[in-house]
C-alpha cells in the first residue's frame, strides 16, 4: 500500500492568532507564507503526542500539517506547544 500523503513543504508552521480556527480551517503561518487548510472528520489531530480535536489547537502552536490527495485538505495535523490565549486582558 503506497501513502500519497505528504508534508507541506516540510515546514514547520505556526497557528495564527484570531483566524486560527475558523469553524473546519487551520490558519497557519512559516515566515512569509500563510496558508489555511480545511480538517475533515479524518483529520488525525495530535497535541503535545495526545489525541485531540480542532479545538485543541491554539494560535501560537508549532505544527507539522500533512496532505493527502486535495492540498486543501489536512490529512494529519501534529502540534506542540501551547499556545497563547487570545483572550487574555490588556495590560492597563
Amino acid at each position: 500500500m503506497t501513502s500519497i500523503a505528504k508534508a507541506v513543504l516540510g515546514k514547520r508552521w505556526t497557528i495564527i492568532g484570531d483566524q486560527a480556527r475558523l469553524g473546519n480551517t487551520i490558519t497557519v503561518t512559516e515566515e512569509k507564507t500563510t496558508r489555511a487548510f480545511i480538517i475533515t472528520q479524518f483529520t488525525e489531530i495530535t497535541v503535545n503526542g495526545q489525541r485531540a480535536t480542532i479545538a485543541d489547537l491554539k494560535p501560537g502552536m508549532t505544527v507539522n500539517v500533512t496532505i493527502g490527495v486535495d492540498p486543501s485538505q489536512a490529512g494529519r495535523i501534529i502540534a506542540t506547544g501551547v499556545g497563547t490565549d487570545d483572550k487574555r486582558k490588556k495590560k492597563k
